[in-house]
């Protein structure tokens, strides 16, 4: 009950720079509560382009976007090969044996019941070169961001690594974390949850501001 409590109060703190203002909106990952902050660069793509990540797309069908960015941000990565799969990595510097949380929201652009081909992997790679991979599947056509969250162990310097392949439509990728987190490692589900109620607000935010005259 201790930790609901906490998890609740850390997230209360987390809407408050969202909901202050009808125009200026906080990055979700720029936000979220952890020791230490985000390591990740550039996580809600807000330089416009993929600085400070490595992008590598055969079909060179990916970019960055703002139609359907995520929260209060106004990019979203558009991951769209279509070929031989393409890939999005940041190496980050960790601390080895350290146990950190990864997370982003995903949204996959293709239409419900269309069959193309699609898949979405997410891994980290550490010193000694070896592979963790934290998700493999295709993922919902549902045109609505899902948050999704694991955790790996730091080894010193670790390469995040999205591999993608959808045909013929786009994953649009956003507010990308990782972070030693402040709750306790059970938590984190009702963390993100959170984030995407508060995303939620902050998008009827923008859509009634939008309308204001």
């Amino acid at each position: 009950m201790r930790s609901l409590s906490r998890s609740l109060a850390i997230l209360a703190l987390l809407a408050l720079p969202l909901l202050a203002s009808s125009r200026a909106f906080a990055d979700v990952c720029n936000t979220f509560p952890s020791i230490g902050g985000n390591l990740i660069a550039n996580c809600a793509f807000q330089t416009g382009d993929f600085t400070g990540w490595t992008s590598v797309d055969p079909t060179n069908s990916s970019g960055v976007n703002n139609d359907n960015a995520f929260g209060g941000s106004i990019f979203e990565a558009d991951l769209g090969a279509f070929g031989p799969p393409g890939t999005l990595s940041q190496t980050i510097a960790d601390t080895s044996g350290m146990v950190y949380y990864l997370g982003y929201a995903l949204d996959n652009q293709e239409s419900p019941g269309f069959t193309g081909a699609d898949n979405f992997e997410v891994s980290v790679t550490g010193q000694s070169n070896v592979t963790t991979i934290l998700f493999d599947s295709s993922v919902p056509q549902s045109n609505n961001y899902s948050w999704y969250g694991f955790e790996f162990t730091g080894s010193g310097s670790d390469t995040i690594t999205f591999t993608d392949l959808n045909v013929p439509s786009y994953y649009d990728l956003d507010d990308i974390v990782v972070v030693e987190p402040t709750p306790e490692p059970g938590s984190l589900a009702l963390m993100g949850t959170g984030v995407l109620v508060f995303a939620g607000l902050i998008r009827r935010k923008i859509n009634a501001a939008s309308h204001v005259s």
